[in-house]
């Protein structure tokens, strides 16, 4: 169904601002979600070492400062990234508006 009424598009829309974001993500684009969502949860992981945190702290804009463990997650948020826009991409149509309001 590509058009809905008002109020059902009401309906969704409490629905959908119940859950977490990362449920609503999951919910919304289903298994093309797996990857960023995986992503995210090993960045959480991480984030809950105080070592990792403290590292983050002493990161400076020179590279030559950043260490490995800086660098890994760097590029995993670049990946997360990638991730969450393949299953956006794969759940709505490049022409839906979604694509519109998510950028701007």
């Amino acid at each position: 169904m590509a058009q809905r009424i008002y109020e059902e598009k009401i309906e969704i829309a409490e629905t959908l601002m119940d859950m977490t974001p990362t449920d609503r993500i999951s919910y919304i684009c289903e298994a093309w979600s797996d990857r960023a969502l995986t992503d995210y949860s090993l960045f959480l992981e991480k984030m809950q070492s105080a070592a990792f945190r403290s590292m983050l702290l002493n990161i400076t804009a020179d590279r030559k400062g950043h260490t490995p463990e800086f660098k890994r997650m760097k590029n995993n948020g670049h990946h997360f990234t990638w991730h969450l826009l393949s299953a956006l991409s794969a759940t709505y149509h490049p022409t839906h508006p979604i694509h519109k309001c998510l950028v701007i």
